[in-house]
């Protein structure tokens, strides 16, 4: 699938800091007069980023469903996914995909609903970020907070104005994040889906992935101002639907990724992010 590009495209005469700015992919099932791609092209046009819109996978689409193994979701969530989430999941994988089968070293993947809570540095706030001293596959420009108090970072890198953090447990989220290909080939690795795609990312050590957040946020989700979120009815009344067995199961589940995340953390930490970039610096130095 050939992607649309619906902006000012990179050239000659664009700004230097531009030339090594990330591909923008935005995924949408909308079209392109739908008011979720004019908001992408309003917020991105006037900083010359060019974007690619990819084609999502609708709720109804079978080609998404067939990625949807409900064995692997019985054994290792303790709900199903709608067909919204499966289509949200499958959808993230045909944007890596295609940022694959490009020559780029680095893209940025949205949402349709992403709103830049700081437009007029977002440029400068991802070009430091491509220059953090650390190894990762994946960083995430957005993650939910929640009505609960904000959890502190346990460990960040100073950026300046932001700062590359680690959570003691990773946060749900994935409307916007910065991917190399490194971290685009293990996130499209999965042969079926049984989780959300940001519940997956709980999961990183399946992945082998190094996976970190920007604090504070570069974007925020506003599917409140574009007619509302197309899977949020269907996610609730999932979740509405318990019983006590499933509660149980639920809990049985989340203790096991608890006990696991605090097994690999430290492998996958940001401490050692760092270490595994100066180790990566040292041998660059020597060839």
């Amino acid at each position: 699938m050939c992607p649309k590009i619906t902006s000012a495209q990179k050239n000659d005469r664009a700004p230097s800091r531009l030339r090594d700015f990330p591909l923008c992919f935005v995924i949408t099932i909308e079209p392109d007069i739908g008011q979720r791609v004019q908001s992408a092209l309003r917020q991105l046009s006037p900083l010359g980023i060019a974007l690619r819109l990819v084609d999502g996978v609708r709720p109804d689409d079978i080609g998404g469903e067939s990625l949807y193994n409900k064995d692997l979701n019985f054994r290792y969530m303790k709900r199903p996914l709608g067909r919204g989430e499966v289509s949200v999941y499958s959808s993230h994988r045909r944007a890596l995909e295609m940022f694959l089968k490009t020559d780029s070293k680095f893209a940025i993947i949205l949402e349709d609903d992403f709103g830049l809570l700081r437009p007029t540095h977002f440029v400068d706030e991802v070009l430091r970020i491509l220059d953090a001293p650390l190894e990762w596959d994946l960083i995430k420009l957005f993650d939910y907070r929640g009505s609960k108090k904000p959890k502190k970072p346990i460990a960040e890198v100073d950026l300046g104005p932001i700062s590359i953090v680690e959570y003691s447990t990773p946060r749900a989220g994935m409307v916007g994040y910065i991917v190399r290909r490194s971290g685009a080939q293990k996130l499209i690795s999965r042969p079926h889906l049984f989780r959300p795609i940001d519940e997956d990312l709980k999961y990183y050590w399946e992945l082998d992935l190094w996976s970190f957040s920007v604090f504070p946020s570069l974007i925020a989700e506003i599917s409140d101002r574009l007619g509302g979120s197309y899977i949020e009815l269907e996610r609730r009344r999932l979740r509405d639907d318990r019983s006590i067995r499933r509660s149980i199961r639920g809990n049985k589940i989340k203790l096991a990724r608890l006990l696991r995340h605090f097994m690999h953390r430290r492998r996958y930490s940001l401490k050692e992010a760092m270490r595994a970039h100066l180790k990566q610096e040292s041998v660059n130095s020597f060839e």
